[in-house]
């Protein structure tokens, strides 16, 4: 998308960090889910005894504990990666947002495809932060009918539990950067207005 960036731009990058007691409480907190069915199995071996039990039992029992030690340490791995490989967690500058709390991969997003920021449950805005991003009608209308269902606004989620700043302060300040960018810049008025009218040609 052309026009992503700005021939004057005076706003300042905003570089935020990792909170040292969020980061460790949520790794604290992984790691214990982690080792919970080895404490479980410890503290209670009767719930793991086959014997005498149907393999329904079985199944459920070992599936769910090794599940849940699987995912909370992948989780764990990947947030331990993510600390190693960059100090900075989410950062606004001139040429768009950087993130490294969506998902498991870095995330850029240039200006020119910002719609809006806003946060997610909690109302403290403590826990989550969506990012609206522009979607032309070729580009809303090659997405597979369950994906437009799904996911009718194209957004992309932060995370940010082990940010310095929570998703209410870092969504004003985006969505005030946002403005300041609209103000700086010429757009072409878009084909498709609304959303609605996305969702009744796609029909």
């Amino acid at each position: 998308m052309s026009g992503n960036k700005l021939e004057v731009w005076s706003l300042k990058t905003i570089t935020v960090g990792y909170s040292k007691v969020k980061t460790g409480l949520v790794l604290f907190t992984l790691a214990f889910i982690a080792v919970c069915p080895l404490l479980m199995y410890l503290a209670l071996p009767q719930v793991f005894a086959t014997s005498g039990k149907s393999f329904g039992y079985i199944a459920v029992v070992y599936g769910v504990f090794a599940l849940t030690t699987l995912l909370s340490t992948a989780a764990l791995m990947i947030k331990l990666y993510k600390l190693k490989s960059s100090k900075e967690a989410f950062i606004i500058y001139r040429d768009g947002i950087w993130s490294n709390v969506s998902g498991i991969r870095e995330k850029f997003i240039p200006w020119g495809d910002v719609d809006r920021a806003y946060k997610a449950l909690p109302q403290d805005g403590s826990m989550a932060l969506w990012i609206a991003q522009k979607e032309t009608e070729q580009e809303y209308l090659s997405r597979s009918k369950l994906s437009r269902r799904l996911r009718p606004i194209l957004t992309t989620p932060v995370v940010p539990i082990t940010l310095e700043k929570c998703a209410i302060d870092l969504a004003e300040t985006i969505n005030a950067y946002v403005a300041e960018y609209n103000k700086s810049c010429c757009k072409q008025k878009p084909v498709v207005d609304t959303l609605d009218e996305y969702v009744r040609r796609a029909a």
